[in-house]
């Protein structure tokens, strides 16, 4: 309560929302990508690795600087993960979750890359 009251009179989160900047959802889903990378290092179960590979995904499109994660999901993959599972299946799989999460949360960014670039 106490976050939420001070966002509420901070004065730069009050401006941008006025003039529909995404760096709101893009904390917010970098947020939960940090989350899901928590949940898959303590784990390293293959749904843990889909949700944190998806999350990244979700934030790549909400906001292009949210790729700067990956080297964390990477480290979350890598740490404490036994050695004979390191290239396994679960690293390539969280890394094909990402491109994917990433078309389907908003397929109009690749569907229009030859108008955005």
């Amino acid at each position: 309560m106490l976050s939420a009251g001070l966002l509420a009179v901070c004065y730069l989160p009050v401006r941008d929302g006025h003039f529909g900047v995404t760096d709101q959802l893009a904390t917010f889903t970098a947020a939960l990508a940090l989350l899901a990378f928590v949940a898959y290092q303590a784990s390293h179960s293959t749904r843990d690795a889909l949700l944190a590979g998806a999350a990244l995904g979700v934030a790549v499109s909400s906001k292009y600087t949210n790729l700067t994660l990956l080297p964390l999901l990477l480290l979350a993959h890598f740490w404490n993960c036994p050695r004979e599972q390191r290239w396994g299946r679960n690293l390539w799989l969280l890394l094909l979750a990402v491109p994917v999460a990433s078309f389907l949360a908003a397929p109009e960014v690749y569907w229009n890359m030859d108008q955005e670039l």
